[in-house]
């Protein structure tokens, strides 16, 4: 009997614990709430009050998963750029947000809606591209469109190329770094800041053979750089040239 009682103290002690901890993580999940509002309104303007009820009838079932969702939710991006550098920005925070709402979709009842990129513009920034840029009135611009001009800032500068091929020389691999591979991560991660800087993310997928050369010369030391050198020569080593992934396999 002793042990039976003290067996049901623990359970109650390790049930009021739970129930505290609960408690104290709804508490948390309101304060979030209560502080992220404020700056929510303040990005979203003059629409708020977000994208349009669903048409699904049916009520939710637990109010609870709302508010858990809501607090994973990411604060929607807002446009107010000029430059194919802010553009790229924003097209990364809306593809995050993207993600992020599709995830949701799958792991809760609740349902929510990606919504149009015009939404996500500032206000006098819209007006500025439809009067300036797209010389339509803001109701007649289709979310195609809007793609479209986004999707001009992959296009990189006429002089990118000369500036990518001269940056791309003055890569040096990191000898200090101790681990082999985190030295040729580390390189990678070089020329992909670059790549991206110049806004010629594609170059990376299109000159494979190119970006083999820039990495095989910035390796180091000497004698190792040497070394990959000739084993590339190889008759065997052929597809390596041209394959990224091989190359750093």
């Amino acid at each position: 009997m002793e042990k039976h009682r003290q067996y049901i103290e623990e359970q109650y002690k390790l049930l009021k614990a739970v129930e505290e901890a609960v408690g104290l993580h709804g508490q948390r999940i309101e304060r979030l709430a209560e502080a992220v509002q404020p700056h929510l309104q303040a990005r979203w303007g003059a629409f708020e009050n977000g994208a349009s009820p669903s048409t699904d009838l049916r009520p939710l079932e637990l109010p609870a998963v709302t508010v858990a969702a809501g607090t994973n939710l990411r604060v929607p991006p807002i446009y107010r750029g000029r430059s194919k550098m802010e553009k790229r920005e924003f097209m990364d925070s809306y593809a995050i947000y993207s993600r992020r709402i599709k995830a949701l979709n799958q792991g809760t009842q609740a349902k929510f809606f990606v919504m149009t990129l015009s939404v996500f513009i500032e206000q006098k920034t819209m007006d500025r591209i439809c009067g300036f840029q797209l010389f339509k009135e803001e109701k007649d611009v289709t979310e195609a469109e809007w793609k479209d001009y986004f999707l001009l800032a992959r296009l990189p500068d006429n002089t990118a190329f000369k500036t990518l091929d001269k940056e791309m020389k003055l890569l040096s691999m990191d000898t200090d770094l101790h681990d082999a591979e985190f030295r040729l991560s580390r390189l990678m991660t070089d020329v992909y800041e670059i790549v991206d800087r110049l806004n010629m993310g594609d170059f990376v997928q299109e000159e494979p053979k190119k970006v083999v050369g820039y990495l095989v010369d910035a390796l180091r030391p000497l004698p190792f750089k040497n070394a990959v050198k000739d084993q590339l020569e190889r008759q065997v080593h052929k597809t390596t040239k041209a394959n990224i992934k091989f190359f750093l396999k």
